[in-house]
């Protein structure tokens, strides 16, 4: 709300401040009432997995920048393909409103977010490889980096 107290004073700030309070207070049925269209909310398991999907990114892209020796890393390797906008639309919608709320800028600044193909089981294999080397902490090693990297790949295609 302290968002819409800059708003002060401009036409709008009391119809915005009563949208907000309404939101904040959990008043459903005036949802229908302020807005043509509500979307579904993104549940908490799918939005925590956006999340460790972003971490992860982050921690590729910072760990890269950092090593000494890049040779065998591939630059286009470690940057965020984002959600398919098919399959994947909550996902990618959830990612296009964290960027918009000024997280994880350096990542998504410039990038298409929709990948135009489905990434959900990559974005998954990767996050295991990560959970498996014990979610190394910046920044991450060669070794580390091309793990998670080659973990994109099926099984059943290495």
């Amino acid at each position: 709300m302290s968002r819409l107290d800059a708003l002060q004073g401009g036409h709008e700030s009391d119809s915005y401040m009563k949208i907000a309070t309404n939101l904040r207070d959990g008043h459903e049925w005036l949802y229908s009432q302020m807005f043509d269209y509500f979307a579904d909310v993104l549940d908490e398991e799918s939005a925590q997995h956006v999340l460790d999907i972003l971490q992860l990114y982050d921690a590729l892209k910072f760990s890269y920048e950092k090593l000494a020796d890049k040779s065998g890393i591939d630059p286009s390797d470690i940057e965020f393909d984002g959600f398919d906008g098919n399959n994947e639309s909550e996902m990618l919608g959830f990612a296009d409103a964290l960027f918009k709320d000024a997280r994880f800028e350096s990542l998504l600044k410039g990038r298409d977010l929709n990948s135009h193909y489905p990434t959900y089981d990559v974005y998954c294999r990767m996050l295991e490889k990560w959970d498996e080397l014990g979610r190394p902490q910046f920044p991450l090693s060669k070794v580390a980096i091309t793990a998670i990297i080659d973990a994109r790949i099926h099984p059943e295609n290495r």
